[in-house]
């Protein structure tokens, strides 16, 4: 009897499976298929935001359409004329030519207003600040880089189109502030005013680097030859941190908006710290540019 009631007692015991993958992931099919959207999500935000942009997106500027149509409406307005070319010589001569005359045809219209005004001639390596067709000053360009864009569009009719008005500044960004302010405690007497008015002033010594961004999705930066500054360098880190998240974010939004991101046509200027300072200080906010390839 004891050995017959020991055999029911292992009977009615029941062995339960062994959990395996716990209560969220049951099985490695459930796992597998939990892990795949989480690999994937952020291979397609990379290639969507940075991949098809570079590979598909055309220069075609946010206003360029809308601006090669009033090319087109408005009366007279000077049109590019284009003819077939026997050869490549031939066909490189005459934009070279083109983009000549819409530089002094840039510069003579934006000359006729009251505020100074950029004039940028990469061949010959000058950034002019101009007023009313007369150079003030005069800036030496030590090194420039162009965006891989203007190898591809230097010779289509588009590119002449894009050059045939003035550039009018839209935003801008520095490291240095636009106009300097500097605090004097009022003197006393007469005596204190003579020795205050002995005093030097200090030239101040922070490193120079302000962005441009004109309409038509021109973009220029400028940026001091001299090596920077220990602190120098730690603010040039963070200022190009900031652009790369508003360029982030501004191709996010557009990616948002099934809107295919525009790429700016960016033109990186170096000259001397204290050209950079006057330029930047120099120009108003309504400012214009023309420019010459």
């Amino acid at each position: 009897m004891k050995r017959k009631s020991r055999i029911r007692r292992n009977n009615n015991q029941t062995t339960q499976p062994e959990k395996s993958g716990g209560i969220l992931f049951p099985n490695r099919l459930s796992r597998f298929l939990f892990l795949i959207p989480l690999i994937l999500l952020p291979l397609l935000t990379l290639l969507f935001l940075f991949f098809f942009p570079l590979q598909f997106t055309e220069f075609k500027p946010k206003s360029m359409p809308e601006y090669l149509e009033s090319m087109k409406t408005k009366p007279g307005k000077d049109k590019v004329q284009f003819t077939d070319f026997s050869s490549e010589v031939e066909k490189t001569q005459f934009f070279n030519l083109k983009i000549d005359e819409l530089f002094w045809k840039n510069r003579l219209e934006i000359a006729k207003d009251d505020s100074m005004y950029l004039s940028i001639d990469l061949p010959d390596s000058l950034v002019m600040l101009e007023l009313k067709g007369i150079p003030l000053r005069s800036c030496k360009i030590e090194e420039y880089q162009i965006t891989p864009l203007y190898s591809q569009l230097r010779k289509q009719p588009q590119f002449l189109e894009w050059l045939t008005d003035p550039f009018s500044l839209i935003d801008e960004s520095a490291t240095i502030s636009k106009a300097p302010i500097k605090e004097i405690i009022a003197p006393r007497d007469t005596i204190e005013a003579m020795e205050q008015l002995q005093k030097e002033v200090k030239i101040e010594k922070e490193d120079v680097r302000f962005v441009l961004g004109f309409d038509r999705n021109l973009l220029l930066e400028f940026s001091q030859t001299e090596p920077p500054t220990l602190m120098g360098r730690f603010e040039l880190t963070l200022f190009n941190i900031l652009k790369n998240i508003t360029t982030f974010f501004k191709d996010f939004f557009s990616l948002m908006s099934l809107q295919s991101s525009s790429q700016d046509f960016w033109i990186k200027i170096r000259i001397s710290q204290n050209d950079a300072k006057a330029i930047y200080r120099a120009i108003p906010k309504n400012t214009r540019v023309a420019l010459r390839f």
